[in-house]
């Protein structure tokens, strides 16, 4: 089904995000809609001094004008140590949506900035998925894709994108004197402690055999590490996992990694030791948009 950028899209817009219609700066008759990115995380890194500060609870509200292709963004919640930045205003920006890739995009070198900071090199970019809830029986969940990148005041380099990230796609598990068995069901929800620097990631239908039974499953307490570019890393040894909060010892997982590029997907690699007499290799190739091919 195909919408058009005046009329089908944006009506689903307002019924799905609870969008509003307003016509500040600009013709009464532009369509135009009200969106918010909660629960952002960022990685803040001082460039004078190279301190990297890891932060929690940034919030983008992005006022979109379709006719006129343009839009205005603020966002709150940014904390530099011990200081919260007061809301950044950045608007009279461009914005487009690609209609391969259904991403919508903002560059910007030098916009224009409401406020005490000076806001430079924005990039911002959000995957809408739409049909997402629908498609895993959570007709009312909105899961975007959302990354940014900017500049405040020529001193702090901030990267960083929404979460939790909910990520469907391809898994493989391998063991000794079988074949390899191939899922696409699964659904993976990988949540981000920036405190604590701890991930939990959770595995709705997890089967790692065609006579296993799907299980909903967290793995509690994973390290994570950001690199510069906003490349997340999840290293674990080892670990016990819960099944509705319960720790399940006879599920152990070992040699866990994951890579998360919040741009494109996510890698996921680890061994389960079913009741200690089958051991499971498993690798996840997870992406935003193969919920289309879930079967």
């Amino acid at each position: 089904m195909k919408f058009s950028l005046k009329s089908g899209l944006l009506a689903l817009l307002v019924m799905v995000f609870g969008l509003t219609s307003c016509n500040t700066n600009s013709d009464p008759g532009d369509y135009q809609t009200e969106q918010y990115m909660q629960n952002c995380y960022a990685l803040v890194t001082d460039m004078t001094t190279n301190e990297v500060i890891y932060c929690s609870g940034v919030t983008f509200y992005i006022y979109l004008n379709w006719t006129q292709a343009s839009a205005n963004v603020s966002f709150a919640g940014l904390k530099i140590g011990s200081n919260t930045v007061p809301v950044v205003k950045v608007e009279n920006l461009k914005w487009s949506l690609n209609e391969t890739d259904k991403w919508s995009n903002i560059n910007a070198a030098a916009p224009t900035t409401t406020g005490s900071n000076k806001v430079t090199d924005l990039k911002m970019r959000w995957f809408d998925r739409l049909d997402f809830g629908p498609a895993i029986n959570q007709t009312t969940l909105y899961a975007p894709a959302f990354e940014f990148s900017l500049m405040l005041d020529g001193r702090y380099k901030v990267i960083g994108a929404i979460q939790p990230f909910i990520m469907t796609g391809k898994t493989v598990s391998t063991t000794e004197g079988a074949s390899p068995y191939e899922t696409r069901k699964s659904v993976y929800t990988v949540t981000l402690d920036m405190a604590k620097k701890e991930a939990s990631i959770g595995v709705a239908n997890a089967n790692f055999s065609a006579d296993m039974p799907s299980l909903n499953m967290v793995f509690p307490g994973c390290p994570f590490t950001i690199a510069p570019d906003g490349v997340i890393t999840i290293d674990c040894q080892s670990l016990i996992p819960t099944i509705n909060n319960v720790p399940q010892a006879e599920f152990p997982i070992s040699d866990l990694r994951a890579e998360i590029n919040p741009g494109t997907g996510m890698q996921l690699d680890f061994k389960c030791n079913v009741r200690k007499t089958t051991l499971y290799d498993v690798s996840a190739t997870l992406d935003y948009t193969s919920y289309k091919d879930m079967k």
